[in-house]
């Protein structure tokens, strides 16, 4: 058989020797027919659905072509109207920001002014003094040397500062803001004893080794967003002392940022208002705290349950807080001369200077020919026996005005007891 003939016989195993498709091409082409018509519903399907989903194609008898048009215009659309919506919601986001701002501000002066209005409680209580016969404070003050403005202290709001500074002060930390773990690089002695660790343990580690297993997420969100937003932040948080103890741990944090608006220290006060520790669960659960406080959850066996917040003291020390640390001031000891590196803007507002104007400047320069030398001496001996320092002064407004400065200093010690930085915290307690 030859080649041709190899051919003819090859050809016709598909076909019948009357010319007609055998059938294994018959199957073939009934399995093709069958996906088409598959495929072609389940398009027809899909227009359907989109044509349902697209408004301008509700009553329109519409061809493939016109419903593909018309759907793409619609996604265009769509697409359009989601842009200019994003943008909205970025302008809400910045309005809201903006007031919260505004809120936050008349928060603090809210509780500034409830402070000054308790102040001024104390003092109408005490104003028939004995001994003078209008009830006011008649004895030699130590600023003869002061204009005739008849600039003196408050004496009231003196004490109430003085003590808020004693309550506020007394648990301090700083953390090393240009280190991404933040280590503690001071911690007072009050927060040596309210933790029950020794500074050894504590120096070097982020403040975060306080927490456990009952310690809110969402607390630490909030803490780990302020800290990356450089703001301020006042939580309460459950921490944990050295032998396991729980206690709730009043919380503030402020940055303190170089002149380019870099962080490089956190400063951070830390206050225990735990309650007293209840008799058992069940009593808890019987108490008015427990129902006016959610955060005292019940968290299966763990000894925390029994611990609550004492809400008085958090108000109060919060009360105290946003009173005192409005004017803080950061030095530096290792630049010559001590020059101020940081200021909050409530010392701008009370000394009158812009903040360009008292960064790099030793902090005597607000004084004036009425301020005390014998005063003047002893904050300098403080400073160079690196030792904390309560001291009254009067000083001198940008525009001249005499002031009292009530001015606590505490130095900020490194590993070798030599000041790293001093921490101000200054008021005015001129009697108004």
């Amino acid at each position: 058989m030859n080649r041709d003939e190899d051919d003819a016989g090859s050809s016709g195993s598909c076909t019948s020797k009357s010319g007609k498709p055998n059938a294994v091409e018959r199957r073939r082409r009934d399995s093709h027919n069958e996906f088409e018509r598959r495929r072609r519903d389940q398009i027809n399907s899909k227009l359907t659905e989109l044509k349902l989903l697209v408004p301008s194609l509700s009553n329109l008898v519409s061809n493939k072509a016109t419903v593909l048009s018309k759907a793409i215009d619609y996604i265009t659309q769509l697409a359009n109207e989601n842009t200019r919506a994003n943008y909205h919601i970025h302008q809400l986001s910045t309005e809201n920001t903006k007031a919260m701002d505004v809120i936050n501000q008349l928060n603090d002066e809210n509780s500034e002014l409830r402070a000054q209005i308790e102040v001024l409680r104390i003092g109408l209580s005490q104003k028939q003094a004995p001994g003078t016969k209008d009830g006011t404070n008649k004895r030699p003050r130590k600023d003869e040397k002061a204009p005739p403005a008849l600039c003196v202290p408050d004496e009231v709001l003196k004490q109430f500062v003085a003590s808020s500074l004693a309550l506020t002060t007394r648990s301090l930390v700083v953390a090393d803001g240009t280190d991404p773990q933040m280590p503690v690089i001071y911690a007072s002695l009050g927060f040596q004893l309210m933790t029950g660790y020794s500074q050894e343990e504590i120096l070097g580690r982020n403040c975060n080794f306080l927490q456990g297993r009952n310690t809110s997420p969402l607390t630490r969100n909030v803490i780990r967003n302020a800290l990356r937003e450089k703001q301020e932040v006042l939580v309460e948080i459950l921490n944990y002392k050295k032998d396991g103890t729980p206690f709730w741990n009043l919380l503030f944090i402020t940055p303190v940022l170089d002149p380019y608006g870099n962080v490089t220290h956190f400063v951070g006060l830390q206050f225990d208002i735990t309650e007293t520790k209840c008799a058992s669960k069940e009593n808890l659960l019987n108490t008015a705290d427990y129902m006016h406080n959610p955060r005292a959850e019940t968290f299966g066996s763990d000894s925390s349950v029994l611990y609550v917040p004492n809400e008085t003291l958090k108000h109060l020390i919060a009360s105290a807080l946003r009173l005192i640390m409005r004017n803080l001031v950061v030095t530096d000891p290792k630049q010559s001369g001590n020059p101020i590196i940081y200021c909050t803007p409530g010392v701008c507002q009370m000394t009158q200077y812009s903040k360009e104007e008292i960064l790099g400047r030793n902090g005597g320069f607000l004084q004036g020919p009425g301020s005390d030398s014998i005063t003047k001496a002893q904050i300098g001996k403080a400073l160079r026996e690196s030792r904390e320092c309560l001291a009254e002064m009067l000083n001198y407004r940008k525009d001249g005005t005499p002031f009292w400065n009530l001015m606590f200093i505490t130095p900020i010690l490194d590993s070798f007891g030599k000041p790293n930085l001093f921490i101000g915290i200054e008021y005015d307690i001129t009697l108004r």
